[in-house]
Formats: C-alpha cells, structure tokens, sequence
C-alpha cells in the first residue's frame, strides 16, 4: 500500500506558494498628506509631486510642521507632502523569497526522505517523524536561502497615494 501523505503536501505546497504570488498589491488613494512616523533618515524613496516631476534619492531630514523631507541625491531637495501626488519607499523582497523558498524546499525534502524511507518496496522503513523532520529542516534552509537571495532583489512599495491614476503609473514604473 502506498502512502500519498508528500504527494499531497507538495500540492499543498505548490498551492500555497501560488497563493502568495497571485496576492496583489493593497493600493488606496489618501486624501490626507501622511505621518512621518514610519519614515527612517537614510531611507530611499521615489516622490512623483504634483506637477509631473519624479525625485529620487534617500531621506537626510523629516519636517514635522509642515510635513516634508529632505531628499539627497546629489543635491539636497526639500518636498513638501502636500505636493507629493505619490511616496514609495525601497525594500526588498526577503520576506517572499523566505516563504517561497521555505516551501519549495520544505516540500521536496519531505518527498525525498519518503521516497528513500520506502526504499521502493512501498512499506516504510523509517517513521513518519524522519519525513516531518526532513521537511522541517529544509523549510529552515530553504527560507535561509530564499530570504538571501530576496534581499537582493529591490522591489518599491507604495507609502502614499493622493490619485488612483498616480498610482497605476507608479505601479508600472516600479516593476
């Protein structure tokens, strides 16, 4: 008799991580400039203000009152928020590269410690606990790996939007 218990978690798996991928964006136009509070000095962000204009560069100073940011990227500019039409701020992608890794890696483990506890004779010669360990030790590796390997991959994310039209454009722009 065979057991079907890897086959079914590398579906799950494979599931799993597609459902990860599909998930899109969370993007809503503000109409209020926002808080400060989330941005760091050293950050790089991408401003597109009002009139058209795109900035790039890293955040050397935050005004409170009236909210803006000093950006360097060469020459210090000063952007107020009231005329930033969109903000995003740079990040990487090691959390999904962690997730994705994790699972791909977790799953193919498990499926080849079953695969050398059957020894091809169908009738386990290893414990059920062999397999959940394989897997979770590849989990550990494969998330290890996925998340290097993700934090060299630089992806944009959107910190404020004042137009939904804006933020197609930026949405194009930063894949």
């Amino acid at each position: 008799m065979r057991h079907r218990i890897p086959l079914a978690s590398l579906g799950f798996g494979v599931a799993f991580i597609a459902a990860i991928l599909s998930t899109a964006p969370r993007l809503a136009a503000q109409d209020t400039v926002p808080s400060l509070e989330h941005l760091r000095l050293g950050q790089a962000v991408r401003v597109r203000t009002q009139d058209g204009r795109q900035v790039e560069g890293q955040i050397v100073g935050l005004v409170q009152v009236p909210p803006s940011i000093e950006l360097s990227d060469h020459l210090v500019s000063s952007i107020a928020l009231a005329s930033a039409d969109s903000l995003w701020t740079r990040g990487s992608t090691a959390g999904s590269g962690a997730l994705i890794g994790g699972g791909i890696l977790g799953a193919t483990s498990a499926l080849v410690a079953y695969s050398i506890c059957t020894q091809g004779s169908g009738e386990p010669v290893c414990t059920g606990a062999v397999v959940l360990g394989a897997a979770a030790v590849g989990a550990v590796v494969g998330a290890g790996l996925g998340a290097a390997i993700g934090s060299y991959i630089v992806r944009w994310h959107l910190f404020f939007a004042r137009s939904p039209s804006q933020v197609r454009l930026g949405l194009r722009a930063a894949l």
